[in-house]
Protein backbone atom coordinates (compact mmCIF):
# COMPACT_ATOMS: atom_id res chain seq x y z
CA UNK A 1 0.00 0.00 0.00
CA UNK A 2 2.93 2.09 0.37
CA UNK A 3 4.01 2.59 -3.48
CA UNK A 4 0.40 2.90 -4.24
CA UNK A 5 0.08 6.27 -2.02
CA UNK A 6 3.48 7.16 -2.94
CA UNK A 7 2.98 6.60 -6.71
CA UNK A 8 -0.16 8.42 -6.91
CA UNK A 9 1.61 11.96 -4.79
CA UNK A 10 4.95 11.76 -6.59
CA UNK A 11 4.39 9.48 -9.67
CA UNK A 12 5.11 6.16 -11.09
CA UNK A 13 8.04 6.61 -12.91
CA UNK A 14 10.39 8.11 -9.97
CA UNK A 15 9.43 5.50 -8.31
CA UNK A 16 10.47 2.85 -10.67
CA UNK A 17 13.75 4.11 -11.13
CA UNK A 18 14.04 4.19 -7.23
CA UNK A 19 13.15 0.84 -7.69
CA UNK A 20 15.69 -0.15 -10.26
CA UNK A 21 18.79 2.25 -8.52
CA UNK A 22 17.73 -0.35 -5.61
CA UNK A 23 19.44 -3.68 -7.65
CA UNK A 24 22.22 -1.54 -9.17
CA UNK A 25 23.31 -0.90 -4.86
CA UNK A 26 22.41 -4.30 -4.12
CA UNK A 27 24.73 -6.06 -6.64
CA UNK A 28 27.63 -3.57 -6.01
CA UNK A 29 27.28 -4.55 -2.34
CA UNK A 30 27.49 -8.22 -2.72
CA UNK A 31 30.00 -7.80 -5.92
CA UNK A 32 32.56 -6.23 -2.88
CA UNK A 33 31.40 -7.83 0.47
CA UNK A 34 30.88 -11.72 1.23
CA UNK A 35 30.22 -10.25 4.89
CA UNK A 36 26.62 -10.25 7.07
CA UNK A 37 25.74 -6.90 6.37
CA UNK A 38 25.98 -7.63 2.63
CA UNK A 39 24.14 -10.12 2.89
CA UNK A 40 21.64 -8.60 4.55
CA UNK A 41 21.54 -5.18 3.00
CA UNK A 42 21.24 -6.97 -0.44
CA UNK A 43 17.97 -8.92 0.97
CA UNK A 44 16.43 -5.34 2.48
CA UNK A 45 16.95 -3.67 -1.03
CA UNK A 46 15.73 -6.36 -2.99
CA UNK A 47 12.39 -6.92 -1.07
CA UNK A 48 12.31 -2.87 -1.81
CA UNK A 49 13.21 -3.19 -5.43
CA UNK A 50 10.54 -6.43 -5.77
CA UNK A 51 7.48 -4.85 -4.10
CA UNK A 52 8.59 -1.22 -6.46
CA UNK A 53 8.83 -2.60 -9.46
CA UNK A 54 5.78 -6.01 -9.10
CA UNK A 55 3.13 -3.09 -7.71
CA UNK A 56 3.92 -0.25 -10.56
CA UNK A 57 4.51 -2.83 -13.26
CA UNK A 58 0.63 -3.33 -12.71
CA UNK A 59 -0.05 0.05 -11.91
CA UNK A 60 1.85 1.49 -15.43
CA UNK A 61 0.14 -1.27 -17.60
CA UNK A 62 -3.30 -0.13 -16.06
CA UNK A 63 -2.47 3.48 -16.83
CA UNK A 64 -1.33 2.32 -20.28
CA UNK A 65 -4.37 0.30 -21.32
CA UNK A 66 -7.37 1.97 -19.32
CA UNK A 67 -10.30 2.04 -20.92
CA UNK A 68 -9.25 0.14 -23.82
CA UNK A 69 -10.32 -3.56 -22.80
CA UNK A 70 -6.57 -4.55 -22.85
CA UNK A 71 -5.23 -4.83 -19.51
CA UNK A 72 -5.36 -8.67 -19.50
CA UNK A 73 -3.74 -9.01 -23.04
CA UNK A 74 -0.78 -6.47 -22.21
CA UNK A 75 -0.04 -8.39 -17.83
CA UNK A 76 0.26 -11.33 -20.17
CA UNK A 77 2.82 -10.08 -22.17
CA UNK A 78 4.86 -8.51 -19.75
CA UNK A 79 4.38 -11.71 -17.90
CA UNK A 80 5.73 -13.47 -20.56
CA UNK A 81 8.70 -11.31 -21.22
CA UNK A 82 9.86 -10.92 -17.55
CA UNK A 83 9.53 -14.63 -17.39
CA UNK A 84 12.01 -15.43 -20.91
CA UNK A 85 14.36 -12.44 -19.04
CA UNK A 86 13.97 -14.12 -16.03
CA UNK A 87 15.38 -17.80 -17.66
CA UNK A 88 17.92 -16.16 -20.19
CA UNK A 89 19.13 -13.92 -17.24
CA UNK A 90 19.93 -17.05 -14.93
CA UNK A 91 21.61 -18.87 -17.40
CA UNK A 92 23.84 -16.09 -18.62
CA UNK A 93 24.60 -15.19 -14.89
CA UNK A 94 25.83 -18.29 -14.18
CA UNK A 95 27.98 -18.47 -17.57
CA UNK A 96 29.25 -15.21 -16.48
CA UNK A 97 30.18 -16.52 -12.54
CA UNK A 98 31.71 -20.14 -13.74
CA UNK A 99 33.89 -18.20 -16.23
CA UNK A 100 34.97 -14.98 -14.41
CA UNK A 101 34.04 -15.32 -10.98
CA UNK A 102 31.84 -13.71 -8.78
CA UNK A 103 32.37 -10.06 -8.20
CA UNK A 104 32.05 -10.01 -12.07
CA UNK A 105 28.56 -12.13 -11.87
CA UNK A 106 27.87 -8.87 -9.12
CA UNK A 107 29.06 -6.62 -11.43
CA UNK A 108 27.71 -7.61 -14.51
CA UNK A 109 24.33 -7.83 -12.70
CA UNK A 110 25.30 -4.18 -11.52
CA UNK A 111 25.69 -2.95 -15.20
CA UNK A 112 22.00 -4.92 -16.20
CA UNK A 113 20.50 -2.63 -13.47
CA UNK A 114 21.88 0.47 -14.62
CA UNK A 115 20.73 -0.40 -18.09
CA UNK A 116 17.16 -0.67 -17.13
CA UNK A 117 17.04 2.54 -14.99
CA UNK A 118 18.72 4.04 -17.52
CA UNK A 119 16.07 2.86 -20.30
CA UNK A 120 13.64 3.97 -17.81
CA UNK A 121 14.72 7.35 -17.08
CA UNK A 122 15.27 7.97 -21.09
CA UNK A 123 12.10 5.83 -22.41
CA UNK A 124 9.51 5.96 -19.89
CA UNK A 125 7.21 8.85 -19.76
CA UNK A 126 5.29 9.18 -16.59
CA UNK A 127 2.13 6.93 -16.98
CA UNK A 128 0.07 8.31 -13.82
CA UNK A 129 -2.80 9.69 -14.93
CA UNK A 130 -4.27 13.35 -14.48
CA UNK A 131 -8.11 12.17 -13.98
CA UNK A 132 -9.23 9.37 -13.93
CA UNK A 133 -12.16 6.96 -15.14
CA UNK A 134 -14.53 6.41 -13.11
Amino acid sequence: MVVVHYSERIGRKPLLLAGFGAQIFRALALAISDADWALVLSQVLDGISGATVGVLTVLTITDVTTGSGRFNLARGAVATLSSLAASISTAASGFVVQKFGLSVGFLAMAAAAVGATLVTGVLLPETKPTTYLD
